[in-house]
């Protein structure tokens, strides 16, 4: 898991990231899907980009 390879707890990465530590807790254990922004957030908090690549529906 990404949060504990940069050794941060639940409470840690949901506060840098603006929700709660049982927000995290849903999402990590798929109960919570995260939105795009939350996504983007939690990017920039482990230093990687986050890019949207569109893609074509027919």
């Amino acid at each position: 898991m990404e949060r504990q390879n940069h050794h941060l707890t639940q409470q840690e990465l949901a506060k840098r990231i603006g929700i709660t530590q049982g927000q995290l807790a849903k999402i990590e254990n798929g109960q919570q899907n995260a939105n795009l922004n939350l996504l983007q957030r939690a990017m920039s908090v482990f230093g990687e980009p986050y890019v949207v690549k569109p893609i074509m529906i027919r």
